[in-house]
């Protein structure tokens, strides 16, 4: 019962999807994620869930979806490196007063694999919403901004 070898290579997502996601029993069957058998309000639900499929706004899946090579797709908070699911977990500065708060289920070196694994599945749940909505409003704020800036030019350029 091990894992079937595909014919040829596996492209790279979901190489990273097996890697990091897919567990198996002693028998070789996938096993379910431990969030979906938990107690959990929706929204945790959904933040975990959302994260675990790539079912995100992260870059990494933003300039998937619009042909962005991979090596382009660079965190528009810190503009340090590629935003994917570690990087938005375990490493992007701009997060790291939640990540604080969190440090019980992240450890010493956190991997989205282990991560997903914690036996806290709420705690789990409250910090990727946490990191979902304080990302949220930092992209509205640089939206509003925008829009002062823009307001402002036109002001001027008019009077």
């Amino acid at each position: 019962y091990k894992w079937i070898t595909p014919l040829k290579p596996l492209p790279s997502k979901m190489l990273y999807y097996k890697k990091h996601f897919m567990h198996f029993s002693k028998l070789g069957f996938i096993t379910q994620p431990r969030y979906l058998d938990a107690l959990l309000p929706n929204a945790l639900r959904v933040a975990i869930g959302q994260l675990r499929i790539s079912s995100h706004q992260l870059e990494i899946e933003n300039g998937h979806t619009n042909g962005v090579p991979r090596e382009e797709r660079i965190c528009r908070l810190c503009h340090i490196e590629i935003e994917d699911e570690y990087h938005f977990t375990a490493k992007c500065p701009t997060y790291e007063e939640i990540r604080v708060k969190y440090r019980d289920i992240l450890g010493s070196s956190p991997t989205v694999s282990k991560l997903l694994d914690t036996l806290d599945i709420k705690k789990l749940g409250r910090y990727i919403l946490e990191l979902k909505q304080h990302r949220g409003n930092i992209k509205l704020q640089k939206v509003d901004n925008n829009v002062s800036n823009i307001h402002q030019h036109v002001t001027n350029e008019v009077f």
